[in-house]
């Protein structure tokens, strides 16, 4: 993801109405279930082969939680989630709640890898 630096324009106190820029701006503002906070979700399309740039593209499914100081923000950290098969966007409630700290000065972006939660989902025939 070398679009993190677009991440840093979010605004968290105009959430409703900002507008992310680039290969963000399909990103909009939303609600999960459980967090009373409004986010941004959406799909960010990147090329399959991201060193030819051309061919195929897949579809990740991204949540970002917005830093809580807006001014004094540094640079984005990103929940790559761990294992086979996990869904970053699910730690968006831990984020939220128990690891609110991590976002006092960074937003939290999640993205689902290919193949896990709502990225591209991989369908395996058994």
């Amino acid at each position: 993801m070398t679009s993190g630096a677009a991440f840093l324009m979010l605004d968290a106190t105009s959430c409703a109405k900002h507008r992310l820029e680039g290969g963000l701006s399909n990103l909009k503002p939303c609600r999960l279930d459980g967090i009373k906070e409004a986010l941004f979700c959406g799909k960010l399309t990147v090329f399959e082969n991201r060193q030819t740039r051309i061919g195929r593209t897949i579809d990740l499914n991204v949540v970002v939680l917005p830093a809580l100081d807006q001014k004094a923000k540094a640079e984005p950290l990103f929940d790559p989630a761990g294992g086979p098969g996990v869904a970053s966007t699910g730690a968006a409630m831990f984020y939220a709640r128990e690891g609110k700290e991590y976002r006092r000065r960074h937003d939290v972006v999640c993205v689902d890898q290919r193949g896990t939660g709502k990225s591209n989902h991989l369908a395996i025939e058994r």
